[in-house]
């Protein structure tokens, strides 16, 4: 399901998937404690995180809520150089 919702969006998010008991110095570093774990990630920053199975429906409400958040961290970065452009 996650996949095909990820597809669905057409490049607007990259899905990377990882095996944690081969990688188990990068699950302790991101504290994976369930599996499955989702991780949202923008410049090299963990922005969100959220555990356990998710239905597609809140798969996308996720999804949406993430692109929201981004769209606020443009229009912040915007504020001081060109405030009309961070109004739109």
């Amino acid at each position: 399901v996650l996949k095909d919702v990820v597809e669905a969006r057409q490049e607007q998010f990259a899905l990377v998937k990882a095996n944690t008991e081969q990688l188990q110095d990068q699950a302790s570093a991101f504290s994976v404690q369930s599996i499955p774990v989702l991780f949202a990630i923008s410049n090299k920053s963990v922005i969100d995180r959220v555990e356990g199975l998710l239905t597609q429906a809140q798969l996308n409400q996720w999804l949406d809520s993430l692109l929201i958040q981004q769209r606020f961290v443009q229009a912040y970065a915007l504020e001081d150089t060109d405030p009309q452009a961070a109004l739109k």
